[in-house]
């Protein structure tokens, strides 16, 4: 059995822990037999880099809630968020930013593993470090899917600094100058759209099935 923890302030104060960084610290290097779990109600806390790689991996989660782009402010809420760590299943989960001088989320160049399924990254103010969603990891043991990206007038929607081999699909980028952004030729993309953005400026391996409606 998976070892569940309940973590956030949405949980009426029997969560386990306050923070997904309170939850890492405690659990992240620990061999419980079975993945750990973060099941998460409310607000996650701020600043979070989970950097750990559990043995047995781990899955974070808002409890109760699928993301089906109409329900973003029923998600659990992690207020910038850096994976650089490995074996991370990430799902259903709102990824937001406060301060302009921090990019909401970020995969590091030293996550070579990790899923990242059904999630809102959607700044709450215009971010002066240009991009909502960095992408630096190098492995197609990387999996990215269902990301919607509200950037809230940042430059880039999501720039692929490396995502050398990363499977990336169904990325939908709103309020950008630039959708998608990156020379990473090694990488593939399918099945995105951008909406409203004044162009896209990547170079890939393989773009499939993607759509841009530009801005006037």
């Amino acid at each position: 059995m998976p070892r569940v923890s309940k973590v956030g302030n949405g949980w009426g104060g029997v969560q386990d822990y306050t923070t997904l960084s309170d939850w890492e610290a405690a659990e992240g290097d620990v061999d419980y037999g079975s993945a750990i779990v973060a099941q998460c109600k409310g607000s996650l806390g701020s600043i979070v880099n989970l950097s750990s790689t559990p043995v047995n991996g781990a899955e974070v989660y808002t409890d109760g809630i699928i993301f089906d782009g109409t329900n973003g402010d029923d998600l659990a809420s992690v207020n910038t968020l850096t994976v650089s760590g490995n074996r991370y299943t990430i799902h259903d989960l709102k990824i937001s930013s406060t301060n302009a001088f921090n990019r909401a989320f970020t995969i590091s160049s030293a996550c070579s593993s990790g899923n990242f399924d059904r999630l809102l990254v959607k700044p709450t103010v215009l971010n002066l470090q240009t991009d909502a969603f960095r992408v630096d990891c190098k492995s197609n043991s990387v999996v990215v899917r269902q990301v919607v990206v509200d950037g809230n007038g940042a430059n880039d929607g999501v720039f692929f600094r490396y995502g050398d081999y990363c499977d990336i699909a169904s990325i939908t980028v709103i309020n950008a100058t630039d959708g998608l952004v990156g020379s990473s030729v090694s990488t593939t993309i399918v099945d995105s759209l951008v909406l409203g953005a004044s162009r896209d400026i990547v170079t890939c391996k393989t773009i499939t099935n993607c759509v841009t409606i530009f801005s006037k």
